[in-house]
């Protein structure tokens, strides 16, 4: 099965080439007519021509598309690689506060109404 992605590009993409074909030159909506053979010289090397020109609007296409390719191969690296990351830190500070719960938020709130109350009943007496 393809991937929606995929399709979408592959679909975007030969809609662009209609688009620089038709802009070129090499292709219309209207039939080709045949041509006279003194007209065909002429034309054949325009076609030439608008052949080169299509061949390099396609490779500046293709480059870009491998460029964005690529781009988005980098970021789910990142992504992983950062959810990695994040995962052993949460693991090494569950595993820290198992170690040594005295290192805990909490514990340090408990110790100082601890000694608040200490304090009350030194106060008192």
């Amino acid at each position: 099965m393809i991937p929606t992605v995929f399709l979408y590009y592959f679909l975007r993409n030969q809609v662009r080439m209609r688009r620089l074909k038709r802009e070129v030159g090499l292709e219309t909506d209207q039939p080709k007519e045949i041509e006279s053979s003194s007209e065909s010289s002429d034309s054949e090397s325009e076609d030439m021509g608008k052949a080169v020109l299509l061949m390099k609007i396609t490779q500046v296409e293709i480059t870009q598309v491998e460029i964005t390719q690529v781009g988005s191969r980098y970021e789910l690296a990142n992504l992983m690689l950062l959810s990695i990351l994040v995962f052993i830190a949460n693991f090494t500070l569950i595993f820290l506060l198992k170690r040594n719960p005295n290192r805990s938020i909490h514990s340090t709130m408990n110790r100082k109404y601890e000694l608040v109350d200490r304090s009350r009943q030194a106060a008192d007496v």
